[in-house]
Protein backbone atom coordinates (compact mmCIF):
# COMPACT_ATOMS: atom_id res chain seq x y z
CA UNK A 1 0.00 0.00 0.00
CA UNK A 2 1.32 3.21 -0.85
CA UNK A 3 2.72 5.81 1.82
CA UNK A 4 -0.56 8.00 1.34
CA UNK A 5 -3.22 5.33 1.50
CA UNK A 6 -1.59 4.30 4.53
CA UNK A 7 -1.94 7.05 5.99
CA UNK A 8 -5.77 7.86 5.47
CA UNK A 9 -6.19 3.95 6.71
CA UNK A 10 -3.68 5.21 9.70
CA UNK A 11 -5.84 7.90 10.40
CA UNK A 12 -9.47 6.18 10.31
CA UNK A 13 -8.50 3.59 12.55
CA UNK A 14 -7.56 6.17 15.10
CA UNK A 15 -10.40 7.72 15.14
CA UNK A 16 -12.38 3.93 14.81
CA UNK A 17 -10.44 3.74 18.14
CA UNK A 18 -11.22 6.93 19.96
CA UNK A 19 -14.80 7.18 18.96
CA UNK A 20 -17.19 4.87 21.38
CA UNK A 21 -19.49 3.83 18.07
CA UNK A 22 -19.31 3.90 14.47
CA UNK A 23 -22.25 3.38 12.29
CA UNK A 24 -22.12 2.67 8.58
CA UNK A 25 -24.46 3.30 6.02
CA UNK A 26 -24.67 3.04 2.07
CA UNK A 27 -25.47 6.80 1.27
CA UNK A 28 -26.16 5.69 -2.50
CA UNK A 29 -28.60 8.68 -3.98
CA UNK A 30 -27.92 11.38 -1.30
CA UNK A 31 -27.46 14.77 -3.00
CA UNK A 32 -25.04 17.06 -1.61
CA UNK A 33 -27.10 19.12 -0.12
CA UNK A 34 -28.81 16.53 1.76
CA UNK A 35 -25.28 14.99 3.01
CA UNK A 36 -24.93 18.69 4.44
CA UNK A 37 -28.01 18.44 6.03
CA UNK A 38 -27.16 15.73 7.47
CA UNK A 39 -23.89 16.77 8.57
CA UNK A 40 -24.92 19.86 10.17
CA UNK A 41 -27.62 18.02 12.36
CA UNK A 42 -24.65 15.64 13.73
CA UNK A 43 -22.41 18.46 14.58
CA UNK A 44 -24.33 19.33 17.74
CA UNK A 45 -24.86 15.77 19.15
CA UNK A 46 -21.10 15.66 18.99
CA UNK A 47 -20.81 13.35 15.68
CA UNK A 48 -19.31 13.23 12.50
CA UNK A 49 -20.50 11.87 8.97
CA UNK A 50 -17.63 10.76 6.42
CA UNK A 51 -17.13 9.41 2.64
CA UNK A 52 -14.86 6.43 2.58
CA UNK A 53 -13.46 3.92 0.57
CA UNK A 54 -14.58 0.59 1.12
CA UNK A 55 -10.68 -1.29 0.79
CA UNK A 56 -9.50 1.79 3.32
CA UNK A 57 -12.35 1.05 5.92
CA UNK A 58 -12.52 -2.91 5.75
CA UNK A 59 -8.21 -2.39 6.68
CA UNK A 60 -9.02 0.31 9.28
CA UNK A 61 -11.99 -1.66 11.24
CA UNK A 62 -9.26 -4.77 11.26
CA UNK A 63 -6.70 -2.76 12.65
CA UNK A 64 -9.12 -1.32 15.05
CA UNK A 65 -10.33 -4.73 15.99
CA UNK A 66 -13.67 -3.90 15.06
CA UNK A 67 -16.09 -6.57 13.62
CA UNK A 68 -15.18 -7.87 9.92
CA UNK A 69 -18.35 -6.05 7.91
CA UNK A 70 -16.43 -6.44 4.94
CA UNK A 71 -19.09 -8.42 3.28
CA UNK A 72 -21.80 -6.05 3.92
CA UNK A 73 -20.06 -3.34 2.40
CA UNK A 74 -20.85 -2.17 -1.32
CA UNK A 75 -21.55 1.28 -2.85
CA UNK A 76 -21.27 4.23 -1.35
CA UNK A 77 -20.09 4.21 2.12
CA UNK A 78 -20.32 7.04 4.94
CA UNK A 79 -19.46 6.09 8.64
CA UNK A 80 -20.95 7.94 11.71
CA UNK A 81 -18.68 8.65 14.36
CA UNK A 82 -18.54 10.78 17.39
CA UNK A 83 -17.55 11.50 21.23
CA UNK A 84 -20.30 11.34 22.89
CA UNK A 85 -23.41 8.78 23.52
CA UNK A 86 -24.94 6.97 20.56
CA UNK A 87 -28.40 7.67 21.37
CA UNK A 88 -28.85 11.15 20.14
CA UNK A 89 -26.71 10.16 17.23
CA UNK A 90 -28.96 6.80 16.81
CA UNK A 91 -32.27 9.57 16.76
CA UNK A 92 -30.73 12.06 14.39
CA UNK A 93 -30.13 9.37 11.91
CA UNK A 94 -33.49 7.25 12.33
CA UNK A 95 -35.28 10.91 11.47
CA UNK A 96 -33.25 11.41 8.61
CA UNK A 97 -33.46 8.24 7.38
CA UNK A 98 -37.42 8.36 7.29
CA UNK A 99 -37.58 12.29 6.21
CA UNK A 100 -35.20 11.25 3.24
CA UNK A 101 -37.19 8.00 2.04
CA UNK A 102 -39.98 10.43 2.02
CA UNK A 103 -38.42 13.37 -0.23
CA UNK A 104 -37.99 10.54 -3.49
CA UNK A 105 -39.66 11.37 -6.21
CA UNK A 106 -43.03 9.41 -7.09
CA UNK A 107 -41.92 6.66 -9.01
CA UNK A 108 -38.63 6.35 -6.49
CA UNK A 109 -40.22 4.15 -4.23
CA UNK A 110 -36.99 1.74 -3.40
CA UNK A 111 -35.19 5.18 -2.07
CA UNK A 112 -33.50 4.39 1.35
CA UNK A 113 -30.86 4.59 3.87
CA UNK A 114 -29.60 2.12 6.15
CA UNK A 115 -27.22 1.78 8.90
CA UNK A 116 -25.39 -1.05 9.94
CA UNK A 117 -23.94 -0.55 13.67
CA UNK A 118 -20.73 -1.94 15.13
CA UNK A 119 -19.64 -0.64 18.47
CA UNK A 120 -16.15 -1.19 19.76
Amino acid sequence: MRPEKASIVSDLAEKLNRSPFVLVTDYQRMKVDQFGDLRNRLAPAGAEVRVVKNSFLKRAMSDSGLPDVADKLSGQTAIVMGQKDVAPVAKILKTFAAEFKGRGAENQSDRQIDFIGAGN
